[in-house]
């Protein structure tokens, strides 16, 4: 997917709007702006000489020293169209500055450019890979995807009356084994094994997202017959997962994703992008889902 970084400008926007007025941005805002660089990938401009990469910093007046960083392709341009862009999580940006002594990142240079100190850098709760030595194998998780039911989940959703209760709805997700959909062109029967596609052989995976109107969210499931009454009639071949909640969601809000539907065409529980932002921690790692991105299963 492009990198836009369309949450990320809204949020320095807003804060950029409190300080032109000598106004103190709420706290909130600023923890919000956090989350959101915790997700991002940003563009540093850099240029390759043979073996060589390079990358320019900024200089400002008081000897303060900047790491220029950009939130997309058209904001580098607007920068300059001399360099290539290479794009990182924010973690690789605060190794820079902390590794080679600069003062900051400077963010849309030449544009709504905007300053984050290394004090405020260091305070962003950085994302972590979800890595075991003794994660479910593909059996194992086919057997969980294939019989798990969710009816915690399916009861508190289905209740008109629980419409927007996102407090008690993340208490839920987090104790939930929820399901997600891949597809394919194409038919990976030949690659099932017992009843498990392997993305190292198969290598075509791609996770199912849905538009809804102007907006993109991410889609998850209680179980296969919520997935099965919703994907019968699309022209695809669809697989299900066990969803790897941290590393799927860390993967929709990356990407911009305004969102996620739970059990999308039936009960279309919509969850917006703020409540899986403050989902996406420490307490929503299952390192037994570690391989579960890997391995997907046709639903018989």
């Amino acid at each position: 997917m492009t990198v836009t970084n369309k949450y990320l400008k809204s949020s320095i926007s807003e804060i950029s709007n409190f300080y032109k007025n000598n106004t103190k941005p709420p706290e909130d805002m600023y923890l919000n702006l956090l989350m959101e660089l915790k997700v991002c990938e940003l563009l540093i401009p850099v240029v390759f000489d043979g073996e060589k990469l390079s990358f320019p910093n900024i200089e400002v007046d008081d000897g303060t020293s900047l790491i220029p960083l950009f939130t997309s392709n058209d904001e580098l341009k607007k920068y300059s169209d001399e360099f290539e862009s290479f794009p990182n999580e924010i973690a690789y940006y605060i190794k820079m500055v902390n590794d080679f002594g600069f003062d900051g990142i400077l963010i849309d240079v030449g544009s709504d450019e905007f300053c984050i100190d290394n004090v405020v850098l260091n305070k962003i709760p950085l994302t972590r890979k979800v890595e075991s030595d003794n994660a479910f194998d593909g059996i194992k998780l086919r057997d969980i995807a294939l019989s798990e039911k969710n009816e915690k989940l399916k009861r508190f959703i289905s209740k008109d009356s629980n419409f927007n209760k996102f407090d008690k709805l993340s208490k839920i997700l987090l104790d939930s084994v929820l399901l997600n959909v891949v597809v394919s062109e194409k038919d990976l029967s030949e690659f099932s094994h017992d009843g498990v596609i392997d993305r190292n052989e198969a290598d075509t995976f791609t996770l199912f997202t849905k538009n809804s109107g102007r907006d993109h969210y991410g889609t998850v499931y209680t179980d296969t017959d919520a997935i099965v009454s919703f994907h019968e009639d699309l022209e695809f071949f669809y697989y299900v997962q066990v969803t790897n909640k941290y590393s799927v969601f860390h993967f929709l809000l990356s990407n911009d994703l305004d969102g996620i539907i739970i059990n999308p065409g039936t009960d279309d529980y919509y969850v917006p992008r703020q409540v899986i932002l403050r989902l996406l921690n420490d307490d929503l790692v299952n390192t037994d889902f570690a391989e579960a991105t890997r391995y997907a299963f046709p639903i018989e």
